[in-house]
């Protein structure tokens, strides 16, 4: 217990400890101020949007850059609670990307994280509705392979399901080899 090395790593190790307690503390505090203060405020924001369960496909432009690793397009599906936005998705190269954000009439402004083996990036980004099924805006990223921050314009198509008329149009459209009847 003289010795000196270990005394010290059974100091450090009280001090780490005792500094995720006060940490883990001081966020749960702050988790139940906001729960007071957040809630009402936050859900009378008035959303023109309803985006809960859709699916969308988002193409980034890169201002000139030409970025290989950089994710160009990413199929994000969105969940949505008032005026609270979720999204997953994936993008060319299978990395998963997370969304959360706030829609306020037709605006939404939103926190981005892409997640890959070789780290993860943050960004954000705001975006406007201006047709039905489009959205377009900026977004701002980290990106490890250019050393700096990216701002991108960002495009939103939404994906639509394909309808049993659309299918039942293209299974018409297609053409069939038809046998001649037989004549016995």
């Amino acid at each position: 217990m003289n010795d000196p090395l270990t005394l010290g790593y059974i100091l450090s190790g009280t001090a780490l400890g005792l500094l995720l307690l006060i940490s883990i503390f001081f966020y749960r505090l702050g988790y139940w101020r906001a729960s007071g203060v957040r809630g009402p405020r936050f859900d009378r924001l008035a959303p023109a949007l309803q985006l809960n369960q859709s699916t969308w496909r988002a193409e980034f432009s890169s201002f000139g850059q030409r970025m290989d690793d950089e994710a160009h397009v990413v199929t994000l599906t969105f969940r949505q609670s008032g005026s609270r936005l979720a999204a997953e998705g994936l993008d060319e190269s299978g990395r998963r990307w997370s969304l959360e954000g706030v829609v306020f009439q037709r605006h939404i402004t939103f926190l981005t994280l892409e997640r890959s083996t070789a780290g993860h990036a943050l960004g954000s980004g705001h975006l406007d509705a201006a047709e039905p099924h489009q959205m377009v805006g900026t977004h701002s990223s980290t990106s490890r392979v250019a050393g700096c921050v990216l701002v991108r314009t960002l495009r939103l198509h939404q994906v639509l399901p394909e309808s049993e008329d659309s299918v039942a149009e293209t299974n018409a459209d297609e053409s069939v080899d038809v046998m001649p009847p037989v004549h016995s």
